[in-house]
């Protein structure tokens, strides 16, 4: 009889238990408790998708944030709409990358449709193979309706030195087959691993991070009712972390196993089971309770609601999402048994003689293609159950109208674009006017580039250079916000409008004044002048705010971190060292524990295991296995290295110790591996301070350039004044003409200035 880790497995047991796992999957087995779905049920994919659009609809710019959500007028730091960016683009990232995964998912889905096919042309080349062998013909006119384990029983019909020849043709079909089973479970384990790293994206770095932003927004005096509330989510986010728990524990265990020494299938501990059902079942009813509570909230607080919202959906998807872990676990399995039993069936075709032998290989394979027909229109079924859930439209009509109140509200900035962090590299213009005007977009993009690196260097563990980095954000906002209220209020104050009409009026008076008339005229040039004075003095507290914005972002002091960078480069070097021995001693054991498990598996494989199991593995009682000279030399490989661990001559050496060997060795690997991973985990963390303080460093030059194009505004602003500024004998005429033109010129630039800030 076969057997699967040591465990007999029968044609019959194989072919229950893959037919069982579909029945599982498609939710009619009896005992089943989930609802029907390879890798995600129709309920899994819907919700991952919603939070998919939620996701892909948070604004990404922090004007588009700060419009929305209004979240600088809470003055909570780390809750601006500037820290705000750096999760709602962490949250957008990871939702950027389900479609792969969702993609991945109906590839591995149609793998188990497309495989039914491929082992019935395999198994059918093979199977006309054998029948060109008239030693197999006789054979099957022998074996009835027996089992292929009965047909092993029967007596032996050799193989001719003419079949014995033409062997390698059915080795080579049968390494197709295993290639194809390898194929397929390669694309499922490919796709296995995006999933868990989706996973790992929601509990190692939104999850944190949105309870961070949760314990700010409530560090605020809130009302008892809110208290009141806050209470209650906490204690229903305990309960849920507790299912979560109890679920991702189903969702590791192995859907087949022994019981009562049989092989069958495993329901009430996995995720199919009624257990992980009803965790499921209490964990939706919680997350609705939040909800409720989250709209009670809304009320009152509706940064609050919305922050509590995501978490909700946080907590939903992470189950979601953790059912798809255990759902590809399970396949994963599914395949991992059947290259273990195609293996097993096929290990003595390799130098088989008896024909009986192969009437048994082909038996399985018959009986397996049998029940694969059956297992692939259950599998087009949850492969169409599954495409119909995928294919639904992503945005419903209420996710459009949110993408479109976001990305095309008149006054909501545009999401950045992919150069948001690049430097445009396009020189500032000088215009005919002679006034030199910014680069906008440069102005932008080093302002994000700032912000972003300023992000991510706030986690270097150096207080002076989190402070400094901390006043340069500080100052960098300013300095924007002066420059937009600039561009924005001098052509107001300028008042060009009211002086021309004034002008008009004069002139009209001119034509054929009377006294009372030139007593108007006299008045109304006064007034001109006053106006002119007022929008020159108006203009003069812009520009002066502005510049000492300019000011004081140029002194802001940025370290020089080079010896710093210097010191972590020796340390890292000096880590290196110790690291790369461990690493060495892994593979050194690697190749102890490889020598043995060969040792020990060509022991355990040959018909007299259980006369030399107990025995010294001497020479002579090596003899009674009738190893090949390679196989001796493999067994004594073993041999010393279990004397050198166990410090034991060859001759006092039993199967046993080489158990033990092997056990000590994979105590001692499981021990390197930890120091190992320590050892890189800390190299990583330096590795990581390393790059961001090279961040740090290229801080000034990114400032400069901002500065730069800044101080081009400033420039432009002061050179209207200066040009304003006539001596006391200017006529009025001059004085008005004069700022009439500039003020007509600067404020066309201005008001296209504004409209590249918006845009």
């Amino acid at each position: 009889m076969l057997t699967i880790d040591d465990t007999p497995i029968t044609a019959g047991e194989f072919n229950a238990l893959t037919m069982n796992f579909i029945n599982a999957a498609s939710g009619t087995l009896p005992g089943v408790q989930r609802d029907k779905g390879l890798l995600v049920t129709t309920s899994d994919i819907r919700n991952i998708k919603n939070y998919v659009v939620r996701g892909l609809a948070l604004p990404t710019h922090t004007a588009q944030i700060e419009q929305i959500y209004k979240y600088d007028q809470l003055k909570i730091n780390g809750l601006r709409s500037e820290d705000m960016q750096v999760l709602y683009q962490t949250i957008k990232s990871h939702a950027e990358t389900w479609p792969a995964i969702e993609t991945g998912m109906k590839v591995v889905g149609s793998g188990l449709h497309v495989f039914a096919d491929e082992l019935t042309n395999v198994s059918e080349a093979i199977i006309g193979y054998l029948e060109s062998l008239p030693s197999y013909i006789s054979g099957i006119g022998k074996i009835g309706d027996l089992t292929p384990e009965e047909i092993e029983n029967l007596p032996e019909i050799r193989l001719s030195s003419e079949e014995l020849r033409r062997t390698p043709v059915l080795l080579e079909l049968v390494r197709e087959l295993k290639g194809l089973i390898q194929h397929h479970s390669t694309k499922t384990s490919a796709t296995k691993t995006q999933i868990t790293q989706f996973k790992n994206g929601i509990g190692h770095s939104i999850k944190p991070a949105l309870d961070l932003k949760l314990t700010l927004i409530n560090s605020q005096n809130a009302s008892e009712e809110i208290k009141q509330h806050n209470e209650r989510l906490d204690i229903l986010s305990q309960r849920i972390r507790e299912r979560q728990a109890e679920i991702e524990n189903y969702s590791k265990n192995k859907w087949w196993g022994l019981f009562a020494g049989a092989v069958g299938f495993t329901i009430t501990a996995t995720i199919y089971g009624q257990k992980a059902s009803e965790a499921r079942q209490e964990l939706d009813l919680l997350v609705s309770e939040r909800r409720m509570i989250e709209k009670s909230i809304e009320t009152n607080h509706q940064l609050l609601a919305h922050l509590n919202a995501f978490e909700s959906d946080i907590h939903d998807l992470r189950i979601r999402v953790e059912n798809a872990v255990g759902s590809s676990s399970n396949l994963e399995s599914l395949w991992e048994l059947i290259q273990a039993y195609v293996d097993a069936s096929s290990r003595r075709l390799d130098g088989v003689t008896n024909a009986m032998y192969l009437v048994a290989f082909s038996a399985r394979l018959s009986s397996m293609m049998s029940n694969w027909k059956n297992i692939q229109e259950q599998a087009r079924d949850l492969l169409n159950a599954f495409s119909n859930a995928a294919e639904e439209p992503l945005f419903s009509p209420t996710a459009r109208s949110a993408l479109t109140q976001v990305y095309f509200s008149e006054t909501a900035l545009p999401s950045p674009t992919p150069e948001k962090y690049t430097m445009t590299g396009i020189d500032s213009v000088e215009l005919a006017t002679d006034y030199v005007l910014p680069d906008v977009k440069k102005i932008h993009a080093c302002r994000d580039e700032l912000n972003y690196k300023i992000s991510i260097l706030n986690n270097l563990p150096i207080p002076v250079l989190v402070e400094e980095f901390s006043a340069l954000r500080k100052e960098t906002s300013n300095a924007y916000d002066q420059a937009k209220r600039a561009i924005t209020l001098i052509p107001v104050s300028l008042q060009t409008d009211e002086i021309v009409s004034l002008i008009d009026t004069i002139e009209r008076l001119r034509e054929n004044p009377t006294a009372e008339q030139q007593q108007a005229i006299e008045s109304l040039s006064q007034e001109i002048k006053q106006l002119i004075n007022s929008a020159l003095s108006e203009t003069g507290e812009y520009a002066i705010a502005f510049d000492d914005s300019l000011a004081n972002l140029r002194v802001v002091t940025l370290s020089d971190n080079q010896y710093r960078i210097q010191a972590l480069e020796e340390t890292i070097r000096q880590g290196e060292l110790p690291a790369a021995a461990e690493k060495a001693a892994i593979e050194r054991l690697l190749t102890d524990e490889a020598v043995l498990n060969e040792s020990i598996k060509l022991i355990e494989s040959t018909n007299s295991f259980s006369l030399i199991k107990e025995l010294l593995l001497t020479a002579s009682n090596l003899a009674v296995m009738n190893p090949s000279p390679t196989q001796l030399k493999l067994i004594q490989s073993g041999m010393d290295v279990a004397g050198r661990l166990l410090g034991l001559v060859s001759d006092a050496i039993k199967y046993g110790n080489l158990i033990e060997a092997r056990r000590q060795v994979q105590v001692e690997l499981d021990r390197r591996r930890q120091t190992s991973a320590h050892m890189q985990n800390e190299l990583q963390m330096l590795r990581d301070r390393h790059q961001l303080l090279l961040e740090a460093q290229s801080v000034r030059a990114t400032r400069d350039t901002y500065l730069d194009e800044m101080s081009r505004l400033a420039g432009a602003i002061s050179q209207f004044l200066n040009t304003n500024n006539h001596g006391a004998s200017a006529t009025l005429e001059t004085v008005a003409q004069t700022f009439l033109s500039q003020a007509g010129i600067l404020t066309g630039h201005l008001n296209t200035l504004r409209r590249e800030w918006r845009n």
